[in-house]
């Protein structure tokens, strides 16, 4: 993924439903259709960044950023990404080796950088280094910042449930605050979130870790892994002067059957090689 990209997948939540209600429709159907939602602060009103339709063993994630232009599909029983461009008919085949190989270039071409710098000037080495982090700042904080570590501040309500919140705290400082719920409380069980957790771990061949831990797939993974227990239903990130920068929430999610077509390239839409990041 792109850098922000890695954030148009979101936490949960069910507007305008109650539990009962949710949980009655979610035995209805194989599939689950997740609307996601963003804010980039407290004051700004929601605005719809990615439809994720899941099923078992696949998923397809379509970025609002990118214009409904971008889709990606990830098959799990073949582990393989299928990334989509819309707008030009084309498509890409990404897999755990190219995504290795794509990180093992970065990571080259980043070490041949630094060492080019080394021999440049003071002032000129700052200055380049100074563009360098204005360019790519927040990917570089992502990728060097310590693993949060959560701690539960007590409880709130999100849409339809009551949800139990941790505040990350990195580098002494509030970083993150998730508010999540047991699988039994959205009407569904862990296998229903399979997939999700496979494709981000999938990521993890192709980004740093820090990187790959951000995408806020609404996951429900190992609580010493992503650091709290349960399905994250609501996000919201802080700057270090502990304002708020971006609030992610699920503003859908409905049991679906979703049609074979879903989750294959469409017809006559060619095929091109590599891969070239995902998102904004």
């Amino acid at each position: 993924m792109t850098t922000a990209g890695t954030r148009v997948l979101g936490a949960v939540l069910v507007c305008g439903v109650t539990a009962a209600s949710s949980a009655a429709r979610l035995a209805a159907a194989d599939g689950i259709l997740i609307t996601v939602s963003e804010r980039e602060a407290a004051d700004k009103a929601p605005r719809t960044i990615a439809r994720i339709q899941v099923e078992p063993h696949r998923a397809r994630i379509e970025d609002s950023h990118q214009g409904d232009a971008e889709v990606v599909i990830f098959d799990g029983e073949k582990q393989v990404m299928r990334q989509i461009n819309l707008k030009d008919k084309s498509y890409r085949e990404v897999t755990k080796a190219d995504l290795q190989q794509a990180r093992a270039q970065v990571s080259d071409a980043l070490a041949k950088m630094q060492e080019q710098l080394k021999n440049l000037p003071p002032e000129q080495r700052e200055r380049i280094e100074a563009m360098m982090r204005g360019r790519a700042g927040n990917l570089a904080a992502a990728a060097a910042a310590a693993k949060p570590a959560y701690r539960k501040v007590g409880t709130d309500k999100v849409g339809p449930w009551t949800c139990d919140k941790y505040e990350g705290i990195s580098n002494g400082r509030r970083e993150d605050e998730v508010c999540t719920v047991a699988p039994g409380g959205l009407g569904v069980t862990p296998a229903d979130f399979g997939v999700l957790t496979e494709f981000q771990n999938f990521m993890l061949n192709g980004l740093p870790p820090e990187l790959a831990r951000r995408i806020p797939l609404p996951t429900l993974g190992d609580p010493s892994v992503q650091g709290y227990p349960g399905v994250p239903v609501r996000r919201v990130e802080y700057d270090s002067a502990g304002r708020v920068t971006r609030v992610t929430e699920l503003s859908g999610f409905t049991r679906q059957t979703f049609a074979e077509a879903t989750f294959e390239v469409p017809a006559g839409f060619r095929k091109e090689a590599g891969f070239r990041g995902l998102g904004r």
